[in-house]
């Protein structure tokens, strides 16, 4: 057992109460339910809009607490248990208060109850765990370990998928590998290695596919077990599947065990009584206004939300980057190629589109946009939205992004896309140079069918902003990181995501729907306190078998 591991629980209201009126909270979100009024203070705007002196009076009011927290007899399980990495600091440190038979301090009350304050204990926790060794980070799980030598990091860097890179990073540690490995250690420990790749892969698909791999094991385990010991297993696996990914993934598993398990098994019955599977719950996944969505810069997460009245249910989750943190801020009439910080705010779903650009030359052209040789095979042409063809390379290029035809390499400066996508950000101006043929070829040496080079990716998602002007901040994928292996890189501004998950967003939203952007989360999202019917803590953190991984089969039955 790997003891400190970094697993992070949810935090429980004691001040929410399930209400009876709805179906939906008396089946599976029974203590899932996020509630609404707390959901602007989990995911506040960005922190550094505080005055200095504020900043450093919660760092030192934090330091202090976790001075206490280190140096309680307690502090070493707590410390495992990862309470105040989750904003449950306050939690914690009443349990420790009670069991030390000490009084609770005010000034500490008063403290941790401040966002600020919570957030500088999370920053504390993880240094904690980095200086012990017990997690990486991003940057190591992008380029391997820093005290590895030149060619194992080059070596670890061109391994073909994200788990073979998972693996190899936690080489010597055999009860991760033999928890990551078997089936079904990964069910009984997939909340842990969810948030350990969720750390060291952040802006990574690598979680995500993780999730969908023990969806496939849930699917072959759980039929295999015993009654009892299978609704165990599938009562743990769900609700952390729910807290980590959505309801969408719940169902995805349900639908498969309901293809294995005959009507009559308590799965199968479980299942049923949760309304995972019915028509009501079907309806949340489509698109409307219903839903909403929120992009934390933190944690590089888009998540989706179904609204029920004055609660939320987690839809779906996706990974994200946004614009560099040390960008200047954004401010309306900047270049678009000066790299900005993602802004905060609340907006409103707009569109899904093959978007232009006349600031991004290779984005002249929409993505999938068909391509052919000319007759004469010394240049290229693509086909237009309007499906007319035009010529894409050479100096007689014409491209239609602000409307008319525009052969922007004959007129040069007297052009407008011409102008747009020069970057003036240098010390010299950097002006846009025809395409040629061999930009246009496969590693074959023959032409691509279509252009996939947009900087914008196939679609893109739209805002507008609270007094409905559009934004130029848009949802989009990238072509260097659209594959699932790579990461998502820092924007200029924009939210990158893959392709196949801008497609699922647009899905989920209408016209109109919310679309919250935060770069403070500092602490989980208030859920319900009542607990799921199986028993366990369901992730809540009351629990010591959260705070390690177990290799091997559970022999909880």
């Amino acid at each position: 057992m790997v003891e400190g591991y970094p697993f992070v629980p949810e935090a429980a209201s004691t001040s929410q109460r399930e209400s009876p009126e709805t179906k939906v909270e008396r089946d599976f979100f029974r203590g899932l339910l996020i509630d609404t009024a707390g959901f602007e203070r989990a995911h506040p705007f960005g922190l550094d809009v505080a005055p200095a002196a504020v900043k450093e009076k919660r760092r030192q009011q934090a330091r202090s607490i976790f001075q206490k927290i280190r140096e309680s007899k307690w502090g070493k399980p707590f410390m495992g248990l990862m309470g105040v990495f989750a904003g449950m600091g306050p939690l914690v440190f009443d349990r420790m208060e009670k069991h030390e038979a000490a009084p609770r301090e005010e000034t500490v009350e008063v403290a941790l109850d401040d966002p600020g304050v919570q957030y500088e204990m999370k920053r504390l926790v993880i240094e904690e765990f980095m200086k012990n060794g017990e997690m990486t980070v991003e940057q190591e799980g992008r380029f391997g370990r820093q005290d590895w030598d030149q060619l194992t990091q080059l070596a670890y860097q061109g391994f073909p998928s994200l788990e073979s890179k998972f693996a190899y990073l936690h080489k010597d540690n055999p009860d991760i590998i033999a928890a990551f490995k078997d089936p079904r250690g990964r069910l009984d420990n997939y909340r842990q290695l969810f948030e350990m790749m969720s750390l060291e892969f952040r802006h990574s698909s690598l979680p995500f596919q993780f999730s969908e791999k023990c969806i496939e094991d849930a699917t072959n385990v759980i039929p295999s077990l015993p009654a009892t010991e299978s609704l165990k297993v599938y009562d743990d696996f769900s609700q952390n599947l729910y807290r980590s990914v959505g309801f969408r993934a719940v169902r995805e598993m349900a639908s498969k065990l309901s293809e294995k398990l005959p009507p009559g098994h308590p799965v199968m019955q479980e299942i049923q009584k949760q309304i995972l599977l019915s028509e009501e719950s079907a309806g949340w996944l489509k698109s409307q206004k219903a839903n909403s969505s929120s992009f934390d810069q933190v944690t590089g997460r888009v998540r989706v939300y179904h609204h029920v009245k004055a609660q939320m249910i987690l839809l779906d989750t996706f990974p994200a980057n946004g614009g560099p943190a040390n960008g200047v801020a954004w401010e309306r009439g900047l270049p678009a190629q000066v790299a900005v910080r993602t802004p905060d705010g609340e907006f409103r779903f707009s569109r899904s589109f093959e978007k232009k650009s006349a600031s991004w030359q290779y984005s002249w052209v929409t993505d999938t946009a068909a391509l052919r040789w000319t007759a004469d095979h010394k240049d290229v042409e693509y086909q237009d939205e309007d499906g007319a063809w035009r010529r894409l390379t050479g100096n007689d290029a014409e491209f239609t992004v602000l409307g008319a035809p525009e052969k922007p390499f004959k007129l040069k400066k007297k052009s407008a896309l011409f102008n747009s996508a020069t970057d003036r950000t240098g010390e010299e101006a950097s002006y846009p140079m025809p395409f040629a043929p061999s930009d246009v070829l496969d590693e074959k040496g023959e032409l691509r069918a279509t252009w996939d080079l947009n900087d914008f990716g196939p679609r893109s998602i739209q805002m507008k902003d609270k007094t409905g002007q559009a934004m130029p901040i848009f949802f989009h994928s990238s072509p260097h990181d659209e594959q699932p292996q790579e990461f998502l890189d820092n924007s200029h501004g924009c939210i990158h995501m893959k392709p196949m998950d801008i497609d699922m967003l647009s899905g989920y939203l209408a016209k109109d729907s919310s679309i919250r952007i935060s770069s403070g989360e500092v602490q989980k999202i208030s859920q319900q306190e009542n607990p799921p019917s199986s028993g366990d803590d369901g992730g809540q953190g009351s629990g010591n078998a959260s705070a390690r991984v177990e290799s091997g089969p559970s022999t909880a039955g």
